[in-house]
């Protein structure tokens, strides 16, 4: 079969054929090969998550400003999703707040109409991170999933146009040291890591929930 397609659904479904004995190759330019065999032996397989379902259980807690525990659904399998929620949601999160603090902002976006539309909602001004040839901000935020695993060799901002005297912050926190960070560190900036807000976020809903202030030396060891 040449052209194949790769969904989780399907390779799900060859590797329990593969448990059941068959022989079946995937190769890298999405060619799947399938020997003929006439034994099959009994196997275990748990069947994966529903990764529709998931996604429309999350959205559901997205549109009412819920919380919902999705239980058994796999990052892998929602990467796209999970990444354009962020995307949407982080960035408006982040400028709403750099918006409280007076801060002057100015939105960069793959899309230039998503840049636009955030931007309109918060007076502040935009362009296409494509225009992203000088920078003369003492604060950078990335808000996209460019150098998250396993893109890991990517940057938003090039090298050069970062400065001492800047601080960085990158919401990705897979890898937890992105490329942008190691560029910042290597510069000389303040830098804070997708895992500084994922343990921040963690211990304010922990304290919200219990009442308790969380020991976030113990959760950040646990997060390494």
């Amino acid at each position: 079969i040449k052209n194949a397609a790769v969904e989780p659904e399907i390779l799900e479904l060859i590797l329990f054929l593969q448990k059941l004995g068959a022989n079946i190759v995937i190769d890298t330019d999405r060619s799947i090969t399938i020997q003929g065999t006439r034994i099959f032996h009994a196997v275990e397989h748990t069947v994966m998550a529903d990764r529709t379902e998931a996604a429309f259980f999350a959205m559901l807690a997205v549109a009412s400003g819920g919380r919902v525990f999705v239980e058994g659904a796999e990052h892998r399998h929602l990467i796209t999703f999970l990444n354009a929620i962020r995307e949407i949601g982080g960035a408006r999160a982040i400028v709403a707040g750099l918006a409280d603090a007076e801060a002057k902002i100015k939105i960069y976006n793959r899309t230039v109409e998503r840049a636009k539309h955030l931007a309109s909602d918060f007076k502040c001004d935009y362009a296409s991170l494509d225009s992203l040839h000088k920078l003369k901000e003492k604060l950078i935020v990335n808000c996209t999933s460019i150098g998250m695993h396993p893109n890991v060799d990517a940057s938003p901002v090039d090298v050069n146009l970062l400065q001492k005297h800047m601080a960085v912050f990158d919401t990705v926190y897979t890898p937890p040291e992105t490329l942008l960070l190691k560029h910042a560190k290597q510069t000389g900036c303040h830098i804070i890591s997708g895992v500084d807000m994922f343990l921040k976020q963690a211990s304010a809903q922990f304290k919200l929930f219990t009442g308790i202030a969380p020991n976030t030396e113990t959760m950040r060891k646990a997060l390494s």
